[in-house]
């Protein structure tokens, strides 16, 4: 740990309060939430807007909610170690639900919302859990993929205006559970269960790109290690004063870990979203006032086109204005004068960002030139990557980094080595003059293992215990990391070159014309060639079109014919989609080059997290040869 010494590192700060706050070397996160509690009782922690009216509860308020909840599932026989799901939109009640399971001394099971019953069911089932805790929709659903009377208890999460109202609820409601306990509440959070920081704390689902789902086994010291070692001095700092916005699904560890558990861990403020449409984000970050954004590529690039088309619908000499101001911004960046805040105060304010401190986004790799547009705004824009079996953060840039394509250094106590990989070509390809690799790493931070499935965790970590991240790249000389791709994902050619898909993905991120983009491997002739997936963007009357008749055009054949496809989408938008594809692929080195095009008219599925489960996308082309193939030279 000699390189991470700074003392003013919060590490230090919790080592100081072992045997007094906190038992171990991390805390559990019963214990760091009381931590708050104690320091920051009248911050208010949960806000939310209801029309222009700003809702928010306190961390006094919030703690007795939590452990009344808490008290009443003891109540009901939970000991600690039993599993609890949990299943829902983003909202306070979720949040509470959350806490209150683990100073239960229970294990959380975080499950996606936008599925059906019957993974709610199965999930359920599959971990044994004694109680699930959903929204009202999804119990409704989880009724009916039940077949006789389940194991679990159900209980509603709903809000207490809701709960007011209601009469006759046809489940028990987390706040009638609240309200039989609250005369209980003693403060102590932390001793209300006897749990140690490595006892398991959530059994969370991998984000489901490949396939075969797993649940990854996480303890309190996973999480509360990872949030301390993302605040270390220079990397990131989140304050009590802090307004954290709250967008990304909260089953998902990313959001869990980076906004939820972090902002918790300082007393900041956590603002919950009234949409996921653009213009609600907007509007919700300048109602809230919002410090610190984190996000995915999908969502950052919407909102940086959103920009530049109004943009383009100025008159020519404001145009010339707006790309003036972003080059001289970009150069005094460079030069460390960072002025591109003051150059466009009237555009930030206009977009909600004008409180923003640090946007960061991860759960994905982001074009560079997108990043660089925020920077030039003058956003503190920083990439952080990770995944799920690391609770999740494995690396993260220095806030005020100007260096957009990586996504940074290793975090602190974290040892990362690079290893070959069985789906790339021999010898490895050096990239840049670096040498690639799988990306290992040990920590604090790694899984013990997925639940019930020994076979899957041996495949997870080296035989001197690294978990394997599946994830290729490099470092350069600065220790910065360089993703370049999936190794599953390689596409290997005749010559032997690898192609990294993703590489070839970010380019197409700011394609006005491009809804969805895929790279994938095809072979021809006995070789390995290069497709691009298209899905466009379509208008709403193409839409409900496609739609009614969803079965003909998943078969693909209403649209062999490129005259009938033109019909469909329209002759202007196919031909700017095959121009974009020529402008970019002719910029590919020659073996990087798309050889076809498909373009298909029914979006492919993806993660909560925005990325394309490539999984399911294999088995639709192979069972279904859907979508318009346009091969020419010219790609």
């Amino acid at each position: 740990m000699a390189e991470w010494r700074d003392p003013q590192w919060e590490y230090f700060a919790i080592q100081s309060l072992r045997g007094k706050s906190f038992g171990d070397e991390w805390p559990t996160i019963p214990e760091f939430f009381q931590y708050t509690v104690e320091r920051f009782p009248d911050n208010s922690a949960f806000t939310t807007f209801a029309g222009e009216q700003r809702e928010s509860i306190s961390y006094r308020e919030l703690a007795q909610y939590v452990e009344a909840l808490a008290r009443s599932l003891q109540n009901l026989g939970l000991t600690a170690g039993d599993r609890v799901a949990v299943s829902g939109k983003n909202s306070p009640y979720w949040g509470i639900v959350y806490l209150a399971v683990l100073c239960a001394g229970c294990v959380v099971v975080p499950l996606d919302a936008r599925q059906n019953g019957e993974f709610h069911k199965h999930l359920a089932e599959f971990t044994e859990a004694k109680a699930v805790f959903m929204d009202g929709d999804l119990l409704a659903k989880l009724e009916e993929a039940e077949t006789e009377q389940p194991a679990y208890r159900k209980y509603l999460i709903q809000s207490r205006k809701d709960f007011a109202d209601a009469t006759g609820a046809k489940w028990e409601t987390m706040w009638q559970m609240i309200e039989s306990r609250k005369g209980d509440t003693t403060g102590a959070l932390s001793s209300l269960a006897q749990i140690r920081s490595d006892d398991m704390a959530a059994l969370l689902t991998t984000s489901g790109t490949t396939g075969n789902e797993k649940l990854a086994m996480l303890s309190h010291a996973n999480f509360t290690s990872n949030l301390i070692q993302c605040v270390y001095p220079g990397l990131q700092e989140i304050l009590s004063t802090d307004r954290l916005y709250l967008l990304l699904p909260m089953h998902h560890c990313y959001p869990m870990t980076a906004v939820f558990l972090e902002g918790i861990s300082h007393g900041s403020e956590l603002i919950f979203p009234r949409g996921l449409a653009v213009q609600q984000i907007l509007q919700d970050l300048k109602d809230g006032k919002v410090t610190v954004f984190m996000g995915v590529p999908m969502l950052f690039n919407k909102i940086i086109q959103g920009v530049l088309n109004k943009v383009k619908a100025q008159p020519a000499a404001k145009q010339l204005m707006f790309r003036l101001m972003m080059g001289i911004s970009g150069v005094s960046d460079r030069m460390g004068k960072a002025i591109g805040s003051k150059l466009f105060s009237g555009v930030l304010k206009a977009m909600g960002f004008d409180h923003i401190r640090i946007l960061i986004c991860g759960a994905g790799v982001l074009m560079p030139e997108v990043g660089e547009k925020y920077r030039r705004l003058g956003l503190n824009f920083i990439q952080g990557y990770g995944l799920t079996e690391a609770a999740p953060i494995v690396t993260l840039n220095p806030a005020g980094t100007s260096e957009v394509r990586s996504v940074g250094r290793l975090l602190p106590m974290i040892t990362g080595r690079l290893e070959s990989s069985p789906e790339l070509s021999a010898p490895v390809v050096s990239v840049r003059g670096h040498e690639v690799g799988e990306l290992c790493i040990d920590g604090p931070n790694k899984m013990s293992g997925y639940y019930k499935n020994p076979q899957a965790t041996a495949e997870a970590f080296t035989e001197d215990g690294f978990l394997r991240t599946g994830d290729m790249g490099y470092f350069d000389r600065n220790g910065y990391f360089y993703i370049t791709g999936r190794s599953k994902n390689v596409i290997v050619t005749a010559g032997g070159k690898n192609i990294y898909p993703e590489e070839i993905e970010e380019l197409f991120q700011l394609c006005s014309w491009f809804e969805q983009v895929m790279v994938r491997g095809y072979r021809e002739d006995g070789t390995e060639k290069t497709e691009l997936v298209v899905y466009p963007k379509l208008s709403e009357d193409c839409v409900a079109r496609i739609a009614a008749d969803r079965d003909a055009f998943l078969s693909g054949d209403t649209v062999k014919d490129p005259a009938k496809q033109e019909e469909i989408i329209g002759v202007q938008l196919h031909r700017e989609i095959l121009a974009d594809v020529q402008r970019i692929s002719r910029k590919l080195p020659d073996y990087q080059r798309i050889g076809r095009v498909r373009v298909i008219l029914l979006s492919l599925e993806m993660t909560t997290t925005q990325k394309i489960k490539r999984f399911l996308a294999e088995s639709r082309f192979a069972q279904h040869n859907d979508g318009l193939l346009t091969e020419s030279q010219d790609f």
